[in-house]
């Protein structure tokens, strides 16, 4: 239940179309075509059709535009965090890189070694995102104007930022112990 004099809608609407006329000129006219009827009947809300549906669109706009805020601030934070968890996991092989390195291992094996395990927690940790994520969709579908519950570009896309998030938390870690003096490493 609204208040009538909070939410008024007149009943009495007239639609006029106008073709190839710009819109300053075509509520100027109508005006003066209502006031040649009848002086006293007021002309208000005229509007062009474009202006009435950005603004019957807004409110699904702002939503949408907050979902991917939302989402792309949960995806950087998702990515700093798994920067983080995978710098400390390669952090704490430093000696055991080390040692490998003082024994022949070149700098690729090294990136090798490390490589697959991350990819493969990596790509566990994606399928169980994407297995919480597939029946979430569908919750914010009726919120999302003409996109798919399931979309396979996003998805694609995410899982190929996070495996190159991934592999790139590994290469900063992994160069630095190559670069390391074994035996300065062994020693700490």
């Amino acid at each position: 239940y609204y208040p009538l004099q909070q939410r008024y809608r007149s009943l009495s609407t007239v639609t006029v179309i106008l073709r190839n006329s710009p819109r300053f000129d075509a509520a100027e006219v109508v005006r003066e075509a209502v006031s040649g009827i009848d002086p006293a009947l007021p002309v208000q809300d005229i509007s062009s059709l474009s202006e009435i549906v950005n603004a019957e669109f807004s409110i699904p706009r702002l939503t949408t535009g907050v979902m991917v805020g939302v989402s792309g601030l949960a995806m950087v934070i998702g990515i700093i965090g798994l920067l983080g968890v995978v710098s400390e996991g390669v952090s704490r092989r430093t000696k055991e890189l080390a040692l490998r390195r003082a024994v022949g291992a070149r700098p690729s094996n090294l990136v090798g070694l490390l490589l697959r395990p991350e990819i493969l927690r990596t790509g566990a940790a994606f399928a169980g995102g994407l297995a919480v994520a597939s029946p979430a969709a569908g919750l914010v579908e009726p919120l999302v104007y003409q996109a798919p519950p399931i979309d396979t570009l996003t998805y694609g896309a995410t899982a190929v930022l996070v495996v190159l998030v991934s592999i790139g938390s590994i290469v900063h870690p992994v160069a630095r112990a190559a670069r390391t003096d074994p035996i300065r490493a062994l020693r700490e």
